[in-house]
């Protein structure tokens, strides 16, 4: 396995020990929607993110020797810091979707997961921790990606944790959260945070913090002392089709749905957004309501709005790209061009 590993990741270089075996799966069988880790594709994460490697002192560099008197060239993130949060797919059938119809996408999303909410009383019906891969660093220190998993009645949650320290230089912690809530009468909603934290045992020790490597074997009790380097909160959808436009943009088209006991609602939308020209959003909600004593009813509400980076510029937003990644954020910039409500009826 690590052979084949080695040549389609065209490295000599893999973790001390890699549970290639393990993984962690969650599917939702009725829509075929799943999430799953391995360490396979955190390494792939790695290869891609090519980061330099750490430097550490000249004493240091003799541990990572495998002979007496070789000498040692560190050319590679020899840490495995994989910027990895995780794998999903969509199957239909039991197989994966291979005609591209449809995919899963995590958009950006101001859903924050309440993990207050996590610490209730509701009992736990399945628990697991999955480790995925570990290197010690020649003994200068840990690297190690690992993923737990808890099932409650009413959702599941787990925490991918990559968690490195370079004795006396640098301390990583990369964390992704995912919460799916369910029930009976609603879809699955899948959110997931990512925070990414780091210092270096320099840094720490000009804060007043000890500076000794055995202060800081538990991430749990350091990972407040880490500043933040990366925050984002994003929740997976079904896409109907997207385009980057040449990365001059995006062109985007999915479809969201709920429904309870009383009624179901969906949301169609096509998002479009031309760096630095345009930005133009076409929404279509449709709700049918119902009941045992009545007909369901269906209206739609169609809304298109669009604008110029220039027109939104002279109003005193802003004119960068990056501020209009999420469509939800900004549909309120954008000026109405067409609204109208309709009511399906048979004729």
């Amino acid at each position: 396995m690590l052979c084949r590993w080695e040549e389609k990741l065209q490295t000599s270089h893999l973790p001390e020990m890699i549970f290639g075996d393990s993984s962690l799966i969650l599917k939702h069988i009725s829509s075929g929607t799943k999430v799953h880790f391995n360490a396979y594709d955190a390494l792939v994460g790695w290869k891609k993110e090519a980061l330099p490697p750490v430097e550490v002192p000249a004493a240091a560099q003799w541990k990572f020797r495998s002979k007496p008197f070789e000498q040692i060239i560190l050319d590679y993130d020899y840490t495995f810091t994989t910027p990895y949060s995780g794998s999903e797919s969509l199957e239909t059938s039991g197989e994966a979707d291979s005609e591209g119809d449809n995919f899963l996408k995590w958009e950006e999303s101001e859903e924050q997961i309440n993990v207050a909410a996590l610490t209730s009383k509701e009992p736990i019906l399945f628990y697991d921790e999955v480790v995925l891969y570990e290197d010690e660093l020649a003994d200068n220190g840990v690297s190690l990606l690992t993923v737990k998993v808890r099932v409650m009645p009413s959702c599941w949650f787990l925490l991918l944790r990559f968690w490195l320290r370079v004795d006396g230089v640098l301390m990583r912690l990369r964390d992704t959260r995912v919460l799916c809530t369910f029930s009976e009468s609603a879809k699955p909603v899948i959110v997931r945070d990512i925070c990414w934290r780091e210092a270096t045992f320099k840094a720490l020790a000009s804060k007043g913090y000890p500076s000794d490597n055995a202060s800081y074997n538990d991430p749990n009790v350091i990972s407040q002392r880490l500043p933040v380097v990366l925050h984002k909160t994003q929740k997976l959808k079904v896409v109907l089709y997207e385009d980057e436009l040449a990365d001059n943009g995006v062109s985007l088209f999915n479809c969201e749905s709920e429904s309870d006991a009383s009624c179901w609602f969906l949301l169609l939308r096509f998002w479009l957004r031309v760096d630095g020209v345009l930005m133009r959003l076409r929404d279509t909600r449709v709700l049918c309501t119902f009941s045992e004593s009545a007909k369901p009813v269906i209206v739609r509400d169609i809304c298109w709005r669009e604008a110029t980076f220039k027109a939104l510029a002279s109003k005193g937003y802003p004119s960068d790209n990056a501020s209009y990644n999420d469509p939800n954020v900004i549909s309120q910039r954008l000026p109405v061009v067409l609204h109208k409500t309709q009511k399906l009826k048979v004729s």
